[in-house]
């Protein structure tokens, strides 16, 4: 595919002077090099065309700032390159809250809270965590609710909560260890 980037300019400025047609054409003809600059950085063919749809949408939003007398081109691929960079950003956001686990032993929540030792069955643990969560100070309760029950990466909670993030999970394990008193019967 050859690029005509001179067009593309002449093509900008008369749109930026309230020509449709010329910017309808330059849309039509840029989107083709647009999706093939995004599938070399993006593998997700969904997630590319979000990002086409994105990157145009940006263009059209920020029209207003190309400068005719510098190369189009480079004015189209640095907003290309921002919305690649952000949809990047976005999927490495939903790996972290994938898979991520608060405690650094990967148990899961009710590993967390009962051990071995309390001998209580899952049948009944519902119940007894439920009462035991009852007793923790309502911050507490709030950060292992956000943690193991929305899902929450500590992060989220600690922006939520306006703390920083090793002081959630300072009250997370504070409300563990008196969550594993409260269900081995000898609260703290």
């Amino acid at each position: 595919m050859q690029q005509n980037y001179a067009q593309w300019q002449q093509w900008m400025i008369a749109a930026q002077a309230g020509d449709a047609d010329a910017y309808r054409k330059l849309l039509k003809d840029i989107t083709p090099l647009l999706r093939n600059f995004i599938r070399k950085r993006l593998f997700d063919a969904e997630r590319v065309e979000d990002v086409v749809q994105e990157t145009l949408m940006g263009l059209h939003k920020m029209r207003h700032t190309y400068n005719p007398s510098q190369p189009f081109e480079t004015w189209m691929f640095a907003i290309t390159r921002y919305k690649v960079i952000d949809a990047i950003r976005q999927i490495k956001r939903q790996q972290a809250r994938e898979s991520y686990v608060a405690d650094d032993d990967e148990y899961s929540f009710y590993e967390t809270i009962a051990d071995t030792k309390t001998n209580i069955g899952t049948a009944d643990i519902r119940q007894d965590l439920i009462k035991a969560l009852t007793t923790l100070p309502k911050k507490q309760r709030t950060i292992v609710t956000m943690l193991k029950v929305e899902g929450l990466s500590a992060a989220e909670v600690a922006l939520k909560m306006d703390m920083s993030v090793s002081a959630v999970k300072v009250a997370a394990h504070r409300a563990y260890k008196k969550l594993r008193g409260e269900l081995e019967g000898h609260g703290e």
